[in-house]
């Protein structure tokens, strides 16, 4: 009876699992544990990135007097012959503030603003730099042109010197000395 009794309580205890379905794995997380570190991926090396091209706005866009002054450009900068122009851009898009200030009327202010607009794809897009007016903007087709006046080093005026005066010598009785 004893080997009875523990066989049918194993068959009751045990029952349950053997005659139920079996189970179905529990989905697993989309999102991942955060004990897991996140997958780093190798960037390729990059290609030169090519310059975006700056252009001026729209002429929709464009207040009356910007419409004025990008005219006014136009016109100073047909005076340049493509090689002018060239070497003008390549200095505007690529010179250092140092040599952006050569340009007479061009601070560290306006140099700044110049590189900070970078790129520019014509000479007519500096007139729209914060700071270039018209006077500044013909400075600058004058330095492209090699019109630009060199400074010179003024020398420092010299200092009147006043000659000095032979002292005359007096004498123990205060009579001055003949000469």
């Amino acid at each position: 009876m004893k080997k009875s009794l523990i066989a049918a309580l194993s068959l009751s205890l045990l029952s349950p699992f053997v005659l139920a379905e079996p189970k179905k794995p529990a989905p697993e997380p989309t999102a991942k544990p955060a004990a897991t570190k996140p997958e780093v991926k190798k960037e390729e090396p990059k290609a030169a990135k090519k310059p975006v091209k700056k252009t001026i706005a729209k002429p929709e866009e464009l207040s009356e007097s910007d419409k004025a002054l990008v005219e006014s450009a136009k016109k100073q900068a047909e005076k340049l012959t493509p090689a002018q122009r060239t070497k003008l851009l390549d200095l505007v898009n690529k010179g250092d503030a140092k040599a952006v200030q050569e340009i007479d009327g061009v601070g560290e202010g306006k140099a700044a603003n110049i590189i900070k607009d970078r790129p520019y794809t014509s000479v007519e897009d500096i007139i729209m730099v914060d700071g270039i007016g018209e006077g500044t903007f013909e400075n600058i087709i004058k330095f492209a042109k090699g019109q630009q006046p060199k400074e010179e080093v003024k020398p420092e005026p010299k200092k009147m010197v006043k000659p000095e005066t032979p002292k005359t010598e007096k004498k123990a009785d205060g009579a001055k000395p003949k000469k």
